[in-house]
């Protein structure tokens, strides 16, 4: 390739904004880790309120288990 011509000169990458997906991939990628790291802290604060509703439903599968007296 002839480095004297001017594409050759050119970064591409730079022009089309390859590094710029690049560079965001990267920062999405801090950020998610910062949300879903391991929180630091404490809460302060009651929630008041009255709980209100009933729950629906059944529980279906089979327990399995053994039993052994000593």
């Amino acid at each position: 390739m002839d480095k004297s011509r001017v594409s050759a000169k050119l970064d591409w990458n730079r022009m089309l904004g390859f590094e710029q997906i690049t560079e965001e991939r990267d920062s999405i990628r801090d950020e998610s880790a910062r949300a879903l790291g391991p929180k630091v802290g404490h809460k302060v604060g009651e929630k008041t309120g009255l709980k209100v509703g009933i729950k629906l439903g059944q529980k279906i599968g089979a327990k399995e288990g053994v039993k052994v007296r000593a």
